[in-house]
């Protein structure tokens, strides 16, 4: 189900993608600096590149957003292996508050 979502979702994009290129190839200038020749390119790829250089930014900003998650998941795997090993050698004591009991009848 979910891959022809994907598909009934990109497809469309990828048709007015190609439609938005064929219909937008008139050359513009574009300007770099004012030190600088203008570079002509074609309008499709100005717009398209802005959207891909923008949509690689929002990917940086979202995984830099997301370093204190990975920071904490990192920490926790740690603590995992510890007690895992614990385990292992039996030197973990049990407390009192994580002990479950259970009710004879």
């Amino acid at each position: 189900m979910t891959t022809l979502f994907k598909w009934l979702l990109t497809f469309p994009i990828a048709v007015l993608v190609v439609f938005f290129s064929v219909m937008n190839m008139a050359l513009a200038p574009l300007s770099w600096s004012p030190f600088h020749a203008d570079i002509e390119l074609p309008v499709f790829a100005i717009i398209l590149g802005a959207f891909g250089i923008g949509f690689l930014w929002g990917g940086f900003i979202v995984w830099l957003n997301a370093s204190p998650v990975r920071k904490k998941i990192k920490e926790q795997r740690k603590q995992i292996k510890k007690l895992e090993k614990e385990i292992e050698l039996g030197t973990i004591k049990p407390d009192s508050t994580n002990l479950i009991t259970l009710d004879e009848e």
